[in-house]
């Protein structure tokens, strides 16, 4: 009697170790990717976390309560607060035809700028502030 041998392969062909690896380098692909996003929106948190600090010490160098004119409200560009970022603000003209119908509200538009060139990033806090007559910004 002749021995019988076996016909079943052992291992893998070529064919399944290329399938394999082509698959395993999709998963790294894919993983890689979704890494390089999540350190994207954790990077432009950090910004904003800092855009909001420099937002507020903006606010307290230079308060809205404090002044005698609506003109008095507005601030050019200050950098000198927070390294990076600069601080601004604006009041929007308004004309008053009659001074007995002004109803004394103005837009004040207060805005923090950062990074560099062309890829800029800015936030802006518009808001009202009520000035009649002579007294102060309330």
């Amino acid at each position: 009697m002749t021995p019988s041998r076996h016909n079943g392969r052992a291992g893998m062909t070529l064919i399944e170790v290329l399938l394999a690896a082509a698959l395993l380098g999709l998963g790294l692909v894919t993983l890689l990717g979704g890494l390089s996003s999540c350190l994207a929106v954790m990077r432009a948190a950090g910004e904003f976390q800092q855009a909001q600090w420099a937002l507020s010490l903006g606010e307290l160098a230079y308060p809205v309560t404090q002044v005698e004119e609506v003109e008095d409200l507005n601030v050019d560009g200050d950098s000198e607060l927070v390294e990076g970022f600069t601080f601004s603000r604006a009041v929007d003209p308004k004309e008053v035809e009659d001074e007995l119908t002004d109803d004394g509200l103005y837009i004040v538009r207060t805005r923090i700028a950062w990074g560099a060139g062309g890829e800029g990033q800015s936030e802006e806090l518009v808001s009202y502030v009520w000035h009649k007559g002579g007294g102060s910004v309330r």
